[in-house]
């Protein structure tokens, strides 16, 4: 078994250890920008701002201790446009097009959770892995599939391995919803 749950995967019941994945809600706002002012990413201290196609731009974004709450809030967007517009002033009379928000999975020393269960055989981990779950999916399923079938991984996964946050029976880092 493979635990993949995301930012639930702390929340799941009859584990061996308790698992310190947690969710940060994320925001992001898009706008309409006509014409194009950015031909690409910006990245910011405050925000990055992603060109798509339609003339979007794409303004993310928040990193908030929410718990399980993935809804937008005025103040979340309000932040991002304010540094979207500080960054790219001609976007202060864009048309706001769509507002969103998601969680993510993230862990205290903010790297993912991989490799088996020190204790348990069968039992694997896959999960944590905060901004960029996306980006990492595809090196993610390589090194797991090498782990269950007895091969090497690509990247050692030992700083990664589920053991690094104490002993199975120290349930205390279990989140709450």
């Amino acid at each position: 078994m493979i635990v993949a749950a995301g930012c639930w995967s702390g929340q799941l019941a009859g584990l061996p250890r308790a698992l310190p994945v947690f969710p940060v809600r994320l925001q992001m706002v898009a706008v309409q920008s006509a014409p194009p002012v950015l031909g690409r990413v910006v990245q910011t201290l405050g925000c990055y701002l992603i060109p798509r196609s339609g003339q979007r731009i794409l303004v993310g974004a928040t990193a908030e201790q929410a718990g399980f709450h993935s809804h937008t809030t005025p103040r979340g967007i309000a932040f991002l446009l304010r540094e979207a517009v500080a960054t790219v002033p001609v976007l202060a009379g864009a048309p706001i097009a769509e507002v969103w928000a998601g969680l993510r999975p993230a862990t205290p020393d903010s790297l993912p959770i991989l490799g088996s269960d020190p204790e348990v055989d069968g039992l694997y981990y896959a999960t944590g892995h905060y901004r960029n779950g996306i980006l990492l999916a595809p090196i993610t399923a390589e090194a797991m599939a090498d782990v269950l079938t007895g091969r090497t991984p690509p990247v050692p996964l030992d700083a990664f391995g589920p053991g690094r946050f104490g002993p199975a029976d120290d349930r205390a880092g279990r989140a709450e919803g």
